[in-house]
């Protein structure tokens, strides 16, 4: 996977309240077909790793940390 750098922080926040929502969903115990939902949030756990890394990739390529982008 390749992204460019801006990309990488917003698809992981976005693959993160994706989690959240869907988890929540879980929870609440209101879906039909939980199996699948359930199959749903791990592959957005597999995404997340992914787009982590990609991100790290970008980190060490640039050598600075997300602390200092937020400082």
């Amino acid at each position: 996977m390749n992204m460019s750098n801006n990309m990488a922080p917003v698809a992981i926040q976005a693959t993160l309240d994706a989690i959240k929502f869907d988890q929540t969903l879980l929870d609440n115990e209101t879906l039909r077909n939980i199996e699948d939902h359930e199959k749903y949030v791990m592959s957005l756990g597999v995404l997340l790793s992914h787009v982590t890394d990609e991100y790290k990739k970008f980190e060490k390529r640039n050598r600075f940390t997300t602390i200092q982008i937020n400082s």
